[in-house]
This record gives structure tokens, C-alpha cells and sequence, in this order.
């Protein structure tokens, strides 16, 4: 069981850093859309991180 928690902690944390990376090139570029969801996106992506590692660490 616990072997599902730590796969589901990587996915997290790929899932977490690939739309983290994809955000910051949005802002690089600097096309922000008008009703703030892109930094919601980046967010939501930096949590997905937090908790890929919060598993991984509490699993292993």
C-alpha cells in the first residue's frame, strides 16, 4: 500500500513541476491572461510540489 503512495507523490511532483515550469514561461513572456488564472495555475502547481514531496518523505 504504501508503494501507491510514494508513485502517487512522484506523479504529484512531476505533475506540480511541469505546470510550474509552464507558468513561469507564461510570465516570462508575459501572457497573462485578464482573470488571474495563470498565477492560480502557478499556485496550484508549487502545492502539487509541496505535496509530491510530503508524500514521497512520509511514505518512504
Amino acid at each position: 500500500m504504501n508503494a501507491l503512495y510514494i508513485i502517487g507523490g512522484f506523479a504529484c511532483l512531476v505533475l506540480g513541476i511541469w505546470i510550474t515550469v509552464k507558468q513561469v514561461i507564461v510570465f516570462k513572456k508575459g501572457e497573462q491572461d485578464s482573470l488571474g488564472f495563470d498565477i492560480k495555475l502557478l499556485g496550484g502547481g508549487v502545492m502539487a510540489v509541496v505535496f509530491g514531496v510530503a508524500l514521497i518523505l512520509h511514505y518512504i
